[in-house]
């Protein structure tokens, strides 16, 4: 494995920009990354080599900058397409001289330390680290723009933890750094307090579970798989003929806390243009008259996205854009799942969880499409890409090209 092209630092920098976002100074930092990211690569242009990007990766930013051409608003859509590309850019740079493994321990030290530095911020200085929202009152947000954002990056970093635990564990080498980090992404969730980010929570738990027990399985794949599909299927029916008690559970009314209307006044609007939608990030602009004439459906109440992130997708996007990403998603965790089955290793299965969590929780919210998830993706999706070109190099047949590899 070569050097990483991308030092440690940049890398952290990177992971805590990205997993804030939106923030003021957004643009700033993103200026900032872009001009780390071009000295690092003039420093380092050999290793460029060795980037690996997908099929599907390429097809979804093909399509993300033809949305420009159809965009109810082409400049904001022309900006957040760039901003897409950085993300996207990042993610390929910082795997490049990183293996798996790396990436794990990498993200799982950032983020914990990330986790502590916002509960210290809600604590000791609350003016920054904690705020309001709706009937929720003194939650600790950190440098977040909100719980929902902080849970949901702390659910993360309980991902990569636990993953990084099962490693260690495999090597015979825990450290009380290892044990530590799941308690502070846990501690993370439950004080920011959010129903979604609990649930979560422990469906990354029991995932991790689960995962070892497939890899750590003698017998047939099918045996341990099946048993994953029986508590699924269990799972799914107690929330169907128990939904209201779920829901009380949870905290939540029957419309989701307002958001059963906001899904109706989306699916509205993609019913106009379902196959393009309005454009990359072209909704949810306060004072534009398309957003307007979408929040009148909401009885006028303003909504800054669709609280459902294959509904949001497809609003900008459209079905074809929708499509492509949940393409590029499916390359990530079949690969990820076929090494998490032959190898069994904690950052084998760390693609496995990140994909799995972003899919559950973009059910109730619209994270993890422009957000520090978004970059961790593309990176394993590279150092996927490039675990199988190594494979395919050693054996008698060639392999692909040099850059881009198959979905």
């Amino acid at each position: 494995m070569t050097r990483p092209l991308v030092s440690r630092p940049l890398a952290v920098w990177i992971f805590c920009t990205t997993a804030i976002q939106p923030f003021t100074g957004s643009k700033l930092a993103s200026g900032v990354t872009a001009v780390l990211l071009v000295l690092a690569v003039l420093a380092n242009r050999r290793l460029l080599a060795s980037t690996r990007v997908s099929l599907a990766l390429l097809a979804y930013l093909a399509w993300l900058a033809m949305s420009v051409f159809w965009s109810v608003l082409p400049g904001v859509t022309a900006s957040a397409v760039l901003v897409q590309l950085l993300l996207v850019v990042s993610g390929l740079l910082v795997a490049v001289g990183r293996g798996r493994a790396e990436l794990l321990r990498l993200f799982a030290d950032t983020s914990a330390a990330f986790v502590l530095l916002n509960i210290a911020l809600g604590v000791f200085v609350p003016s920054v680290g904690r705020g309001s929202q709706g009937h929720y009152t003194n939650i600790i947000e950190g440098l977040f723009a909100d719980k929902n954002l902080f849970a949901f990056f702390a659910v993360l970093a309980l991902g990569a933890a636990l993953c990084a635990l099962v490693e260690a564990r495999s090597s015979g080498a825990t450290s009380p750094l290892d044990i530590a980090r799941p308690v502070v992404a846990v501690v993370g969730v439950v004080l920011a307090d959010s129903a979604t980010g609990l649930s979560l929570s422990l469906v990354t738990v029991v995932l991790v579970m689960l995962l070892r027990l497939i890899a750590r399985s003698k017998g047939p794949v099918a045996v341990p798989v099946t048993g994953v599909l029986v508590v699924l299927g269990s799972l799914t029916w107690v929330v169907h003929t128990q939904w209201s008690a779920v829901l009380g559970l949870l905290g939540r009314d029957a419309t989701l806390t307002g958001r059963t209307r906001i899904w109706y006044a989306v699916t509205r609007a993609i019913a106009e243009r379902p196959m393009q939608g309005y454009g990359w990030k072209a909704l949810w602009v306060d004072g534009d008259p398309t957003t307007t004439r979408i929040w009148s459906d909401n009885y006028g109440v303003p909504f800054f996205h669709a609280h459902d992130g294959y509904l949001d997708v497809t609003a900008q996007l459209g079905l074809v854009g929708l499509a492509l990403t949940v393409l590029f998603l499916g390359t990530v965790l079949v690969r990820g799942w076929r090494s998490t089955v032959d190898h069994g290793s904690g950052a084998d299965m760390w693609p496995v969880v990140l994909v799995t969590v972003m899919a559950l929780y973009n059910i109730t919210e619209a994270t993890g499409f422009t957000t520090v998830n978004w970059v961790l993706l593309v990176a394993l999706s590279s150092a996927l890409a490039s675990r199988r070109k190594d494979r395919e190099c050693s054996s008698p047949t060639p392999g692909a090209s040099s850059f881009v590899s198959s979905p």
